[in-house]
């Protein structure tokens, strides 16, 4: 043993100029040789054999009598043992599937080699050889028969959810991270925490990855399946400490195979949406196609293999586009309105749509009879005679007239409704090409990219506004992976295989008009849709370059294996969005900039003497910017600039090019010891040393002072040189487990495993919140001169630049501002989970197999964040002095603080001004909300435009800890934590012509943060997924401790494949005529099932009233979890909570929190049936036909999701939003999807 670890160190001494095992797509086949009386057979020869292409490899057996092949690819095998003095024993039919070793045992019968026993299908169905490793098999024939039916491809990946401890936060298959309820889990996982391989090489998207996404579509026909490792891998594999999903191409074969496929979907086959219904409107317009082919075969017999696939997609889809536009008069600087003939003004009506309450025209846009209708011609009145400006009224008249008057103001503004298109256009390719030297080399490289392009696409935005205008946003993406491996074989004992890959995703959001710099950079007033866009567009380049070194070596009772894996990560942005601006120029016509001088009542030279006449309220203002637009009055001009070097910053128009790597080095070595013939004991270390971002000396900026949690804040931070994190070096993750066959006959197995592993950090946060962020690395332009002295367009704009700063000097921020600013702690290290499992496996008949699991983990350094902007309310005694208020007593506190408040009358006390109702402030004081006001007082400034707590004489920091950005100072750090437990059950295997399989989950986990930040950071307010994952309270994180957003308590999942018994080689009808099997025989039918118990959700009070972040959960007294139950009220609306049950619900006090706290409730559960239904028809030889119809949510059932409302002050509270019914298909929130196809097959 000491011996067998001393080797072990050397070689993973030798490995350290690479890198650790990455997810295998390889597997290994492993057994002992014995005789009849049980005595090991030394020195045996083994040969196994691929029975598709004849390939070959031979060792022999140890001292032990046991053998290893390793880096084997799966397939179905042959395993041949020859001894002198025995017989031959020869097993076939042996499936080896991916990343799950094969055990083929040998007895030896004394006899002459000549002769042979032969066994058939003799590998064990229980897992005695691995500890860990607990998951499930995804294999061809589940790909090529369950249903998946997706919007936009046929994603392999929708059937992860299948797999034991999956759970999905939101309704099934919801593809993406970050969504409603927490994304894809496994075991208690955050949605990040995936790790996704093809062949051996990461197909992960680097900068967000997770869930069930990977950019690189494979389809199920290019693949031979995949194994979902859900926990306790072995030390082999890392980078995540959620499921490890490793994904197999296709090999070519010694027999020419092919296929040619089509699937296809249309708004006739599919049911209506219950929103549609309800509102009497049509099915969506979604047409699909998806076609392609996939040919394998040899180039050489027994040596060479290739095997090609392709598919393309072309899907259409059309979307209602409501525009707002000008009517004609409007057009001609004529602004009409509603005269008020009333007094008080403020009771005048004003101008209203069709169809609204006090609407002033008619379905066509004519004003209704009676009313008294004015107008005012702004050319006319123009007290600098200089008209309507050109180049506005050019940018104007780009868009069409209305043809709707339901929106707008029904006399200026008007709608113009047509249906934009959506397009999705895919293709996708996979070559592979498999060559064997010898029994001791052989190679294969996959190379695979594709093309997935939204026209116009609607995710982000990118919808046309008018007909014939340009989309707005066009999404491309552009995937390439490439994987090429040396298995190599010195002798017996060692097996060495080797592989070098890339993985590459280009990620573009491109403004499709050809003509973009030269458009008009226009933004409005009175929310006009721009007919056309100059912004310049992102541009995301992720590259992996990735180097894997795995060697076996076989040792007596030892299987050691030792690995390196070296991922340079690399991530690109081209950035046109710099900051909250872009890097071309957006002018707008703001009236509190460019003042409208009205004179009114006194008209005068200089004056645009508008009508007195004119609804204060809604009409002015409307007027007022109307002014400003057609005559072209600019209010601001903005844009984003970029540094250049640390004393000058780059010309306008410059891209923000982030460019940063991410390198992650990993090591591991292992032992699986077989220390008795049904004993496995697994020793493993794993080493994985992660990086901080390499980048240039722009980006590599932190601030000067602490900033973290209990630090005493500042009001100079200055930003300096220096990594933004420490790098990771202390990543050991040991492992130990054992595997015991208790009974000797490899039909049971208990096994038991620990594992500690780790997450990574992903790059988007870093490109999208941190380094653009950085103080002087951008800069954002805001010029309001030009438009205060009264410039217009026609006046020229004047050139934007920093006004004489330079980014060394913008590196310290001035001592106030309402900017918002993400910082990352400079101690943040990688999440550490702490895995465990128990598990129980049985062989039951034949071919069946049951097991039962306890798996559990703890999880710690995960990764979130705050903001340390967090108002103060306890220390500085503003709460007492709130409460004080509060009670109609004075307080002297808040006296001196609203002291130079400029809105507070000379007559009232502080005091008295917090509870006068015309104050910016009382309406926070009623309900308590503490919290509130305090961060709004903290922000308001004196008439010298000083915050208002500094003006009275108090710190800067009196409630901000950093007001230089008192509009959110959001610490990204690794502070939350989690824990899960479950019991997992699953009954798999196959009956006759049926395959099956059951599972069922029980479990509970619980996290302070249900969501790594990505696409959003520290969320505010009262959002039911995702403002409840922001602490409470900074200095408690475990009052955020409360179930997962995507806890569910009880899964149940099952899927199956039935072959209906009748033709030929059936049990009924084997002998049946050619005619009659074709149109009988060759049915199947498969299936899927999901039902979930309910996800948490957060009711919420309307108050701030202990954190001025997040909205305090509401108390309720009597309150169950269960208390959210759907039912039909009696004028026909439906309600999750009767009138009885939302008056339980109740405010805190002011500086108090919930009874019930974060996700306490449950929404209803749901569950789910897919259908497939196929028809293989034998044609000549060995061709097929297949017909399939594939039924997504077959059945129609409907979900309840989340109430309209969670707010308890909500006239819509606990009552259910239409917008929120939900089918359970991978689309999220649509119902019965069928799709038919057809497959040639050769």
């Amino acid at each position: 043993m000491k011996k067998a670890w001393a080797g072990m160190v050397c070689l993973l001494l030798l490995h350290f100029c690479g890198t650790s095992a990455f997810a295998q797509s390889t597997s290994r086949v492993t057994g002992t040789v014995q005789d009849k009386s049980g005595a090991v057979v030394v020195g045996a020869a083994v040969t196994l054999t691929n029975e598709a292409t004849n390939v070959a490899v031979s060792t022999v057996t140890t001292s032990s009598g046991t053998y290893l092949f390793d880096g084997i690819v799966p397939g179905t095998y042959n395993v041949a043992v020859v001894m002198a003095g025995f017989s031959t024993f020869t097993s076939t039919g042996n499936v080896l599937t991916i990343a799950q070793p094969m055990v083929v045992n040998a007895t030896l019968q004394v006899g002459q080699t000549s002769e042979r026993v032969e066994v058939t299908a003799g590998a064990e169905l229980v897992q005695t050889e691995s500890s860990g490793d607990l998951g499930g098999l995804i294999d061809q024939r589940a790909l090529e028969t369950l249903p998946i039916v997706g919007a936009r491809g046929r994603s392999p990946l929708d059937l992860l959810e299948l797999i034991p401890g999956v759970v999905d936060g939101g309704p099934l298959n919801s593809t993406g991270a970050n969504i409603a309820g927490g994304g894809v889990s496994v075991n208690g996982s955050r949605d990040r925490a995936w790790n996704y391989t093809l062949d051996g090489i990461d197909i992960n998207e680097t900068s967000a990855g997770g869930s069930n996404f990977a950019p690189l579509r494979t389809n199920p026909d290019s693949l031979s399946g995949f194994r979902v490792i859900t926990s306790n891998p072995g030390a082999e594999y890392g980078r995540s400490s959620g499921a490890q999903v490793i994904l197999e191409t296709k090999s070519g074969t010694n027999n020419f195979h092919g296929k040619a496929f089509w699937f296809y979907q249309t708004p006739g086959l599919n049911a209506n949406d219950p929103g549609n219904i309800e509102n009497g409107l049509p099915r969506p317009q979604f047409v699909q196609h998806i076609y392609g082919f996939n040919v394998g075969g040899p180039i050489f017999k027994n040596k060479t293999f290739f095997f090609v696939n392709t598919q393309l997609l072309h899907a259409s889809q059309a979307f209602t586009v409501n525009s707002t536009v000008y009517t004609q008069a409007a057009r001609m600087g004529i602004f009409r309105y509603v005269r008020c003939q009333t007094s008080p003004a403020s009771s005048c009506a004003h101008n209203n749509p069709f169809g609204s309450g006090g609407a002033v025209v008619d379905s066509n846009g004519n004003p209704l009879p009676g009313l008294a209708i004015g107008s005012f011609d702004i050319g006319a009145n123009d007290p600098a005679a200089r008209g309507l400006d050109p180049a506005v009224l050019a940018f104007i008249n780009l868009s069409p007239l209305p043809n709707n008057f339901t929106i707008g103001d029904g006399l200026n503004t008007a709608g113009f409704i047509f249906q934009a298109p959506e397009q999705e256009r895919q293709v996708d390719f996979t070559v592979r090409i498999d060559h064997q030297f010898n029994s001791k080399n052989s190679i294969f490289g996959r190379w695979a990219h594709g093309h997935q392009n939204t026209v116009g696409d609607i995710v982000n935005g990118g919808l046309q506004p008018f007909p014939n205008a340009p989309n707005v946003v066009d999404t491309q993406r552009q995937p390439r992976n490439l994987a090429i491996s040396w298995r190599y074989t010195p002798r017996s004992s060692i097996t060495n295989e080797m592989i070098v890959g890339m993985n590459r995703f280009i990620f573009n959001f491109v403004n499709p008009d050809p003509k973009f710099a030269s458009n008009a950079p226009f933004v409005l007033n009175f929310g006009l849709t721009a007919p056309r866009q100059n912004y310049v567009g992102n541009l995301r380049r992720l590259t992996t370059i990735q180097f894997v070194d795995n060697l076996s070596y076989i040792r007596g009772q030892h299987a050691l294996k030792f690995g390196t894996n070296l991922r340079l990560q690399r991530h690109i942005d081209d950035r046109g969005s710099i900051g909250n601006l872009d890097a071309a120029p957006l002018v707008t016509f703001d009236t509190s900039i460019n003042l409208v001088n009205s004179c009114s009542p006194t008209p005068s030279a200089g004056c645009f003497n508008l009508p007195n006449d004119v609804e204060p309220n809604f009409d002015i203002p409307n007027l007022l910017g109307s002014i400003n637009n057609v005559l072209g009055k600019v209010g601001t001009i903005q844009q984003g600039l970029v540094a250049q070097s640390a004393n000058q910053f780059a010309p306008a128009g410059t891209h923000l090019i982030e460019d940063f790597t991410l390198p992650e080095y990993d090591f591991y070595g292992q032992d699986s010891w077989k220390i008795r013939p049904n004993l496995v004991i697994d020793l493993g270390l794993r080493w994985e040393i992660k990086l901080a971002p390499r980048t240039g000396a722009n980006f590599n900026l932190h601030p000067d002072q602490p900033f973290t949690l209990g630090s005493p804040g500042s009001t100079n931070l200055t930003w300096v040189p220096g990594q933004l994190y420490k790098d990771s070096w202390r990543g050991f993750s040991p492992s130990l487990g054992f595997a015991w066959d208790p009974f000797r006959d490899g039909k049971t197995s208990i096994r038991a495993n620990y594992r500690l592993a780790y997450d990574r950090i992903n790059t988007f946060v870093l490109s999208s919140a941190i380094f653009q962020g950085i103080p002087g690395e951008t800069f954002q332009v805001n010029n309001t001169s030009f438009g205060q002295a009264g410039g217009r367009v026609s006046d020229g704009l004047p050139p934007i630049n920093s006004g004489g700063q330079t980014p060394l000097s913008a590196r310290q921020p001035a001592s106030f501002s309402q900017n918002g600013i993400t910082v990352i702690d400079p101690n943040w290290k990688p999440a550490q989970v702490h895995q465990w499992s128990l598990s129980i496996q049985r062989q039951v008949g034949a071919n069946s197999v049951f097991e039962i699991a306890y798996i559990g983990h703890k999880a710690v350094h995960l990764f979130g964040g705050f903001d340390a902007n967090q108002a103060e309310i306890r220390k500085n005694g503003f709460l007492d002095a709130f409460n004080v208020v509060r009670a109609g007593g004075n307080s002297p506190l808040i006296n001196q603080l609203l002291m130079n408040d400029p809105g507070r009358p000379a007559s009232e006390t502080g005091s008295m001004y917090l509870a006068d109702p015309n104050s910016p402030y009382s309406s926070g004081l009623s309900i308590g909300s503490v919290a509130g006001v305090a961060a709004t007082i903290a922000t308001n400034l004196d008439s010298n435009g000083v915050p208002l707590p500094v003006s009275a004489g108090l710190s800067p920091n009196f409630f901000l800890a950093y007001p230089q950005y008192a509009g959110g100072f959001i610490v990204l750090d690794s502070n939350d934590f989690s824990t899960y437990h479950s019991m997992q059950m699953s009954l798999h295997g196959r009956l006759h012509d049926l395959t099956y399989q059951m599972n069922y989950t029980l479990s509970k986990s619980l996290d302070t943060r249900s969501f790594d930040p990505t696409f959003s950071t520290v969320r505010s307010g009262r959002t039911p997924f995702g403002a409840s994952s922001t602490p409470f309270d900074n200095a408690n994180r475990r009052r955020n401790y409360a179930p997962s957003d995507f806890d569910r308590t009880h899964v149940f999942q099952s899927i199956w494949t039935y072959q209906v018994p009748f033709g030929q080689d059936r049990k009924w009808g084997s002998n049946w005529g050619p005619v009659l099997n074709r149109l009988v025989g060759g049915w199947e039918i498969a299936g899927i099932f999901v039902a979930y118990s309910g996800r948490p959700t957060t009711v919420y009070s309307r108050a701030f009233t202990t954190s001025s972040i997040v909205n305090t959960p509401a108390s309720c007294t009597g309150c169950t979890h269960g208390m959210f139950n759907v039912h039909q009220e009696p004028n026909g609306t439906l309600n999750y909570l009767t009138a009885a049950q939302k008056a339980l619900f109740f405010t805190p006090a002011p500086g108090e929190f919930s009874n019930v706290g974060r996700n306490f409730f449950r929404l209803a559960p749901y569950s789910v049936v897919n259908l497939s239904l196929g028809k293989v028809t034998q044609l000549k030889w060995s061709h097929t036909l297949e017909l399939r119809m594939e039924l997504q949510n077959a059945f129609n059932s409907v979900h309840y999701d989340e109430p309209a409302r969670a707010r308890i002050d909500s006239g819509v509270f606990g009552a259910l939003d239409a917008s929120t019914v939900e089918n359970f298909v991978s689309t999220g929130s649509s119902p019965r999807t069928i799709q038919l196809s057809a497959k040639y097959s050769f």
